[in-house]
C-alpha cells in the first residue's frame, strides 16, 4: 500500500536472494505511525537479526512528510511514539552487544529530536558509516566540530553564515558559537525553511537553490558562507537545477562554499 507495488510485500524473500547472492545490506524502516510501527516495527526487528550476517545494520527513521504527500493518510511521528521507539531500539540494541559485539539498530538523529532529546554521538553508531544515509548526520557534525576546535586558525575580523535546514539549526547554532569562540570569527547560523517540498522537510541537503539564494542576500556583506555538500549533486546543481555558479554569481561579494565538514572548511581560509 505504501510503495504502491504488490511485489514489495516479499521483501523477506528479496533480501533472503541477495543474501544467496552474496550482497548484505544495511537496513532501513521508514517509521510511518499507525502503519509499521509497534508490534509490526517488533516483527520487523526480529525477522531481519534474525538473518544473522545478511543484515548488516538496520536505522530506524522517523517518516518525513511533503507538501505533495502529506494527504496520503500518514502523519508524523508525535514526541511520545518517538520516545516509545527508542526504547525498542534500545532493547535490540543490548542483545545485539551481548550477542554480536555492536549496536546493530540505530535510531536517525530525527527521532531523538522529535522525542525532545539530544542526539548522541559518534560512538552509538559504531563507525559503520551510516551518515551517507542521513543517519547520525547530526551526531558526526557535532564531533567532528568539537574535536577541530582546537586546531582552528584565528579568523578574526571574519563574517561566516552558515546555512543548513530548520532540523539542524538549534545543535549547528551551538556548533556556531563555539567555533567562534575558538577562532574569532562572527559565525551567524541560518535555519531556512524549505519552500520547494514544504515546511516539514527539514534536512539541509534538500534545500533548493533558490532557498539558499533568499537567505545569502541578506548576508551578502559578509566574507564566507558555508553550506552542505549534500544539497548538491556531482554537477553542482541543487535539486531545483539552480547551479553553484549562479548562486554565486547572484552573490558576487560573498564567498560561497558546499562544505563537509566546517571544521576542514575553515582550515582552508
Amino acid at each position: 500500500r505504501m510503495l504502491k507495488n504488490p511485489r514489495s510485500a516479499a521483501i523477506g524473500e528479496h533480501l533472503d536472494r541477495l543474501w544467496g547472492g552474496g550482497v548484505a545490506v544495511h537496513a532501513q524502516v521508514v517509521l510511518c505511525p499507525g502503519v509499521n510501527d509497534g508490534a509490526v516495527l517488533e516483527r520487523t526487528i526480529s525477522d531481519l537479526y534474525a538473518r544473522g550476517d545478511a543484515i548488516l545494520s538496520l536505522s530506524i527513521v522517523p517518516v518525513g512528510l511533503t507538501a505533495h504527500n502529506d494527504d496520503r493518510g500518514i502523519r508524523l511521528l508525535t514526541s511520545s511514539e518517538c520516545l516509545e521507539t527508542l526504547g525498542r531500539t534500545d532493547a535490540i540494541r543490548e542483545t545485539a552487544r551481548s550477542e554480536r559485539g555492536f549496536g546493530w539498530c540505530y535510531a536517525a538523529d530525527e527521532l531523538f529530536l522529535q522525542a525532545g532529546l539530544e542526539p548522541p554521538g559518534r560512538e552509538y553508531f559504531d563507525d559503520l558509516e551510516l551518515e551517507s544515509n542521513g543517519v547520525g548526520a547530526i551526531s558526526f557534525l557535532r564531533d567532528s566540530v568539537r574535536e577541530g576546535l582546537d586546531g582552528l586558525p584565528r579568523l578574526d575580523d571574519m563574517r561566516i553564515v552558515l546555512i543548513t535546514g530548520t532540523s539542524m539549526g538549534p545543535s549547528l547554532t551551538r556548533l556556531g558559537d563555539q567555533i567562534a569562540e575558538a577562532c574569532g570569527a562572527e559565525i551567524t547560523t541560518r535555519a531556512v525553511p524549505n519552500t520547494l517540498y514544504g515546511p516539514m522537510v527539514t534536512t539541509a541537503g534538500l534545500l533548493p537553490g533558490a532557498d539558499h539564494l533568499t537567505a545569502l542576500r541578506s548576508h551578502a556583506d559578509y566574507d564566507l558562507a558555508l553550506l552542505s555538500r549534500d544539497a548538491l549533486n556531482e554537477d553542482d546543481l541543487f535539486l531545483d537545477d539552480l547551479s553553484l555558479d549562479e548562486l554565486r554569481a547572484a552573490i558576487p561579494k560573498l564567498e560561497i562554499w558546499p562544505s563537509d565538514n566546517i571544521i576542514d572548511a575553515l582550515n582552508r581560509v
